[in-house]
């Protein structure tokens, strides 16, 4: 790739397509899911509920292992959040905001909204994903649950060696479903300082 960005300094999308397919495919994933995050945290920004839809929120089907069925989605409208907010309370559907993509658009609604300006931000057209060079690789899109379970958490021991409580171990079993990472609610229950260099 640098060797190619030698000959070729200002060929950016040629440089990136010496890369290995699958390579080049983690790289609009990882941008996928961080357009997500920002997604996520402004909505958080703005007091929307995480088990609560609002009008025009893409709401999943959720399997009964608690697995949500991402591919089986609607958007929820004003005639029948009510009806879909039952749903979610009752742990059969939950709230999902999009992977942006080639076949997956932004929310409607006020959410919709936020994520085009983020979109915007990012110098991103949806209109144009269909062209984009880098297509090929993975940038289908989709949805993804705005919340998780964690199942059987168990906390069976706790021991610390000093008496300021800063030098303490704990033993902790949880499971997760798949595409959900054990670091990620690690950190939350360990909260470090400096998440980056505790390992994060």
């Amino acid at each position: 790739m640098l060797r190619y960005l030698v000959e070729n300094p200002r060929d950016f999308v040629g440089a990136f397509m010496r890369l290995p397919v699958k390579l080049q495919a983690l790289f609009v994933q990882a941008y996928q899911s961080y357009l997500f995050n920002r997604f996520l945290s402004e909505r958080i920004k703005h007091d929307f509920s995480l088990n609560k839809a609002e009008v025009g929120d893409y709401v999943v089907n959720v399997e009964r292992s608690g697995l949500p069925m991402v591919n089986v989605a609607k958007v929820a409208g004003a005639d029948a959040v009510e009806e879909i907010n039952e749903r979610v309370k009752a742990g059969k559907m939950q709230v999902a905001l999009p992977l942006i993509g080639m076949k997956q658009k932004p929310s409607r609604g006020v959410m919709g909204q936020i994520e085009r300006r983020i979109l915007g931000e990012e110098s991103i057209r949806t209109e144009k994903l269909w062209v984009n060079e880098v297509s090929k690789v993975g940038g289908r899109g989709g949805l993804r649950a705005v919340l998780t379970p964690v199942q059987n958490f168990k906390l069976p021991d706790t021991s610390g060696s000093s008496p300021d409580q800063n030098d303490r171990q704990a033993d902790v079993s949880f499971m997760l479903l798949r595409g959900s990472y054990a670091t990620v609610l690690l950190r939350e229950i360990m909260k470090p300082r400096n998440p980056i260099s505790s390992g994060f």
